[in-house]
């Protein structure tokens, strides 16, 4: 029997959000993943969540007629709203896209990652940062283990980036997920404190 194929999406444009895109996180996988958060505002997610829901409940119902006496837990979507400083919903959601770097089926190995195109459709090579403009292609993969119970994983197969934010290496307020709130504002002028031979904390500075 011919294997069924996963339902491919493409995404309205949204904002990319900790974007590893171009080179695989390797923080929780040895052999790498790449992802990204796509924030969008509800109302236009509510197609994508819509299909996410259709897919997750025939995966559902197929898995409870193998299985009729045992009860299918339904795994969280890979979504979540955004809030703001106060915990407040913004209207907005992060949508969950990965792809592993090395895909496997059984004995069978092979390195993969997902396709970067300009808004023209030319392969892209620049480095994608936090706050570009993005469409994603990608499959809604069903799976269920007994301990997550059935849910769906929306594999990334292609980006199309329509305005670049360049990542920039190093420490910035963004990168920290800061954000502006009451309290101590800097005069911007540079102060030279003064020192003696050991600073009142023990540090050498």
């Amino acid at each position: 029997m011919a294997r069924k194929k996963n339902l491919r999406i493409t995404t309205p444009a949204g904002t990319a959000v900790w974007p590893r895109l171009n080179e695989p996180d390797k923080k929780f996988n040895k052999d790498g993943t790449y992802s990204v958060n796509l924030r969008l505002p509800k109302t236009d997610a509510e197609g994508l969540i819509d299909d996410m829901n259709a897919v997750l409940k025939t995966h559902i119902e197929n898995i409870s007629k193998e299985n009729p006496k045992k009860k299918i837990e339904p795994a969280a979507l890979p979504i979540k709203d955004v809030v703001d400083g106060d915990n407040n919903p913004t209207g907005e959601v992060d949508i969950k896209f990965k792809l592993n770097a090395v895909g496997l089926n059984g004995a069978d190995r092979w390195e993969q990652r997902p396709a970067l195109f300009d808004s023209t459709g030319k392969p892209l090579t620049e480095t994608i940062g936090s706050g570009s403009t993005i469409k994603v292609g990608a499959e809604i993969v069903p799976y269920y283990t007994n301990m997550a119970g059935a849910g769906i994983t929306l594999r990334m197969r292609a980006v199309q980036v329509l305005e670049l934010t360049e990542f920039q290496k190093g420490d910035n307020f963004d990168s920290w997920s800061f954000s502006s709130e009451k309290g101590f504002v800097s005069s911007g002028e540079k102060t030279v404190p003064e020192t003696t031979e050991e600073s009142e904390h023990g540090f050498d500075f």
